[in-house]
């Protein structure tokens, strides 16, 4: 039994979910290594290019894979503008500019593991949600993971 946001939540593992995740963690690790040190384009270009060649490969998947029941309205659209423009947008036009100018994408890399980090809290002070004992845990895990990756050999 799981306890998310102080509910008892029960269930199984969806093992098809956690491969589909770390697949997508293993190809989005990969092309922005890969685009980093191959691609002489501008990012912002860059960018444009993949996400103009991925718009139609996501109507097809919408077109063709049945999805869960949607409620389209404002808020949905607006959500998916959101997303599109901070979370895909312009958060990975900085990200790949940032690799771009670095010396080392490895070390750069492990900054992103301080994301969750602000999240949490971000969730517990807007949200208001709580931070239980496990989550300070698995944070100081995280912390001395990026500290450790920073000390040189």
């Amino acid at each position: 039994m799981i306890s998310i946001a102080g509910k008892e939540v029960t269930g199984s593992l969806d093992y098809w979910g956690l491969a589909l995740a770390i697949f997508s963690t293993l190809l989005w690790a990969g092309f922005w290594l890969l685009n980093t040190k191959k691609n002489n384009l501008d990012p912002i270009i860059g960018l444009f290019h993949n996400f103009l060649v991925s718009l139609p490969i996501l109507g097809l998947l919408i077109w063709f894979v049945p999805p869960p029941p949607v409620q389209w309205g404002l808020m949905s659209i607006t959500s998916l503008v959101y997303v599109g423009l901070f979370e895909m947008g312009i958060t990975f036009v900085f990200w790949q500019m940032a690799l771009m100018r670095t010396g080392n994408a490895a070390r750069l890399g492990t900054l992103i593991f301080l994301s969750p980090l602000i999240s949490l809290f971000l969730i517990h002070l807007v949200l208001k949600e709580p931070l239980q004992l496990a989550t300070f845990l698995g944070l100081a895990l995280i912390i001395a993971g990026v500290i450790s990756s920073r000390k040189k050999p």
